[in-house]
């Protein structure tokens, strides 16, 4: 066979590193691995040790499998956003990581009173003054562990802490900078003025595209087949995925139905909200406004081991299944998943309208309506606020990726209650293939080669009228109670 040129895609998720390795010629993927690791949970605090991702990283290289001859032409690792890692000169971790769910944050008037205005801070950054901000977890950090600010030189993301640790040089991404809050939104360059405020290095950013080094000595002596390779800069996980999905390339809003529900569109500027919540991320010639109300599969988690006593003694594949013999509605049994409310103040999850015919096949047609709900609100919110901006909205369709594409009845309820065509991306890993896609790009443009261009929807579910209608109604009743 002839040898092959390879990019690879590296997300540093909520709970793991996944690899995707992408042939730089046919896009098509070779290889995909997972390597776990566990995050510290207690109450609000969410922490993840730095050796154990690093330590997933390795292992999930070692697990690579090459052909005679093949080339590793690119890399880029993606991350799990707003999480931060205070590190000292060298570049070595002096503290687990505050992950992005980890509330720990200055907030409110505790944000002004450390010398930040929120609101101007809001529009020069792009990022909302909430816990999921890594720049507010900076700030607890400063006003709530002195002896480890005292070590600290700076704080990265995981995506530069695990770039340095392969080029054996400090590297600070734009899309990282962007999601610590130290980005200035307007120039794409580090925020000078923010980051001097915190006695904070200035860095030169690499920019999305940018090459960000290449493997280290060392690194190529644990890892031979990475001599060579570029590592490109690429954005955090949820605009990797909007490349991912082909809804860059496609000009199309597009939704992440993984852990979290993130809506996001294409603009050629920034978008600041009213009520500054909407986050403004970076892709490559333009921006990607976006919001989630907080609801998404982690609410299908924890119901399911309500259902199952924690046992697994429902079969998921199955209730699935049964939830799409269940009529919409649900019986009257509603349910507002929402488990995490960073964007939802106020909003409290519940399940009500219980009667002894439900099911766990009703509840799971429940929840499903209950989260396409969100997910209409999410299209509502990113609506107002680009109209508000004068930004061109136009969703004549939704593409998605992440778990929940795994559920075609899911899919089919969003449809309806959206009024739009769903349109599943190709591949579902669409985090990990984005920062693949966006590194056989830039390495194709030095070959000369065409653009890298994602597969086009595998699955494509459109409404039914007359559950769109009946969705219209009760989506009208599910805000008034929310």
């Amino acid at each position: 066979m002839e040898p092959r040129k390879i990019a690879l895609g590296i997300d540093a998720g909520t709970h793991g590193i996944r690899i995707l390795s992408v042939d730089a010629e046919s896009l098509t993927v070779l290889q995909n691995i997972q390597e776990s690791y566990v995050r510290h949970v207690a109450g609000g605090v969410q922490e993840l040790d730095a050796a154990d991702v690093t330590a997933a990283l390795y292992s999930a290289l070692g697990r690579l499998r090459l052909q005679s001859g093949d080339r590793i032409a690119a890399a880029g690792i993606t991350h799990q956003r707003g999480t931060v890692l205070p590190v000292d000169v060298q570049g070595k971790a002096v503290h687990p990581a505050l992950c992005d769910s980890d509330t720990r944050a200055v907030l409110g008037d505790e944000f002004a009173a450390a010398g930040f205005d929120p609101v101007r801070y809001y529009e020069e950054s792009g990022c909302p003054v909430v816990s999921f901000n890594g720049f507010t977890k900076v700030l607890w950090c400063r006003e709530h562990m002195p002896e480890i600010m005292e070590k600290t030189e700076t704080f990265l993301s995981l995506q530069d802490y695990l770039l340095g640790i392969l080029c054996g040089k400090a590297v600070f991404t734009e899309g990282s900078l962007l999601r610590n809050g130290m980005l200035d939104i307007r120039t794409r360059g580090a925020h000078e003025g923010n980051l001097k405020k915190l006695g904070l290095p200035v860095p030169e950013t690499v920019p999305l595209g940018g090459e960000a080094g290449r493997a280290s000595q060392e690194t190529v002596r644990a890892f031979p087949f990475l001599k060579d390779t570029i590592f490109y800069a690429v954005p955090g996980d949820q605009p990797a995925a909007v490349i991912g999905s082909g809804a860059f390339a496609d000009n199309v809003p597009a939704m992440n139905l993984g852990t979290t529900f993130v809506m996001s569109i294409l603009s050629g500027q920034p978008l600041a909200s009213a009520d500054g919540l909407v986050t403004t991320e970076v892709l490559p010639g333009c921006y990607s406004p976006e919001f989630g109300t907080g609801a998404g599969g982690q609410f299908m988690d924890f119901l399911m081991g309500i259902l199952s006593g924690g046992n697994s003694l429902v079969d998921w594949k199955k209730t699935n299944e049964e939830a799409a013999g269940v009529k919409a509605g649900a019986e009257g049994l509603r349910i507002v998943p929402l488990l995490w409310q960073a964007t939802s103040s106020g909003v409290e999850g519940s399940i009500l309208g219980l009667m002894p015919q439900h099911t766990p096949a009703h509840f799971v047609r429940a929840a499903y309506e209950g989260l396409a709900f969100e997910a209409a609100l999410s299209a509502e919110k990113m609506r107002r606020a680009a109209g508000e901006a004068h930004i061109p909205f136009d969703m004549k369709a939704l593409r998605v990726f992440g778990g929940l594409t795994e559920s075609d009845i899911f899919l089919q309820i969003l449809s309806c209650v959206l009024g739009v065509p769903v349109e599943a991306a190709a591949q579902k890993q669409a985090s990990a293939y984005g920062a693949a896609l966006l590194s056989a790009q830039e390495f194709r443009k030095t070959t000369g080669a065409g653009d890298a261009l994602p597969a086009a929807p595998v699955r494509i579910f459109t409404p039914d009228r007359e559950e769109e209608k009946y969705y219209e109604q009760a989506f009208a009743v599910y805000c008034d109670r929310r």
